[in-house]
């Protein structure tokens, strides 16, 4: 079978990328391993593989691998290599790809080192900082949206000039037995905003299918709940908090994931500071192995909320989704 997809390049103050190629494959059976190959007649790629889905609702035990600020250095290659080595279905990525940084080559050699992962595990991912890019038009996260195509709430219209409400910006979507919600913590968030709004009726919607999809998981880049010194009193962190915390409640998610701090923190559930058992789980994930290093400074007091915390090694995380009662959550260390 072939399928016939669109190519195009963008471009960077003085950069402009090669072509970027992407094809939407449709009628892809569920659990199915499937071979393929890129280019035309004169040049292919060589033949990956990837195996899609359990279809939405089955409660058979899936597996996905979970990063954020990845980055590329040799931590991030070892990162890269112990996801690999999960067989996961999938990645999910809390922000914080390549660390570009508006170094448009970095996203080519990123691109190079995580294609053997990349090749065969679709990547899910929500952006960070780091994803803005602004360049002198004061045109903002140009490379996410050339490079990667998540599922889309709506396309690019004149009216989002000044908020980035479109695109990759934020998503939801149904795997198995979970609804993963991509929010954005670089867009609006606050309570009567586009995105907040969004959110609201998604949840609901995922909340109301409980019998069919019983787990409900958000990601995004700034952790609500942190007690490292690094990214404290960020005005996007407390507007997303203000506003989402209670929605988080209110619809009962499950766990929410992010990165932005370089080290690994997991919380008991709580809610607005207290422990609930009602309440999502949150961890940080933000030690996938960048270039900037470990945050390895906490607040004294610790705070009755964490559960667990290091500053001091690389690593990713695992869900394991095991039936409609049990999700397990590993942290591993890439020293393991």
């Amino acid at each position: 079978n072939t399928a016939t997809g669109s190519s195009a390049t963008y471009k960077f103050e003085d950069y402009e990328s090669g072509l970027i190629h992407q094809v939407n494959l449709t009628d892809l059976s569920p659990n199915t391993l499937y071979y393929y190959q890129c280019g035309d007649d004169d040049d292919t790629s060589d033949v990956f593989s990837f195996r899609t889905a359990p279809p939405v609702g089955d409660l058979s035990p899936v597996t996905f691998s979970v990063v954020g600020d990845l980055g590329q250095t040799d931590d991030s290659k070892k990162t890269v290599q112990h996801m690999i080595d999960d067989n996961s279905l999938a990645i999910l990525h809390a922000g914080d790809l390549s660390y570009a940084d508006s170094k448009q080559d970095r996203w080519d050699k990123w691109g190079v080192m995580v294609e053997p992962l990349s090749a065969s595990r679709a990547w899910m991912m929500v952006a960070g900082n780091h994803e803005q890019e602004v360049d002198s038009d004061k045109h903002a996260f140009t490379a996410f949206e050339a490079r990667f195509a998540m599922p889309q709430v709506k396309p690019y219209t004149e009216s989002d000039k000044k908020n980035y409400n479109w695109g990759n910006s934020f998503y939801s979507f149904d795997v198995a037995s979970m609804h993963v919600v991509m929010v954005n913590s670089y867009s609006d968030t606050k309570e009567g905003s586009e995105q907040y709004d969004w959110l609201k009726a998604d949840l609901k919607k995922a909340n109301d299918n409980r019998e069919q999809v019983p787990w409900i998981v958000v990601i995004t880049h700034n952790p609500i709940y942190n007690f490292n010194t690094a990214h404290q009193n960020e005005w996007q962190t407390e507007d997303m908090q203000g506003a989402m915390e209670s929605v988080w409640y209110k619809y009962g998610v499950n766990l929410v994931l992010s990165g932005h701090v370089h080290a690994y923190q997991r919380s008991l559930p709580v809610y607005n500071g207290d422990v609930d058992p009602k309440a999502p789980t949150y961890v940080v994930i933000g030690d996938g192995g960048n270039r900037e290093g470990h945050a390895d400074k906490w607040e004294i007091p610790r705070p009755e909320w964490n559960a667990f915390y290091n500053g001091t090694q690389y690593g990713h995380g695992e869900i394991q989704l095991t039936n409609e009662t049990h999700m397990l959550w590993t942290w591993n260390r890439n020293v393991d």
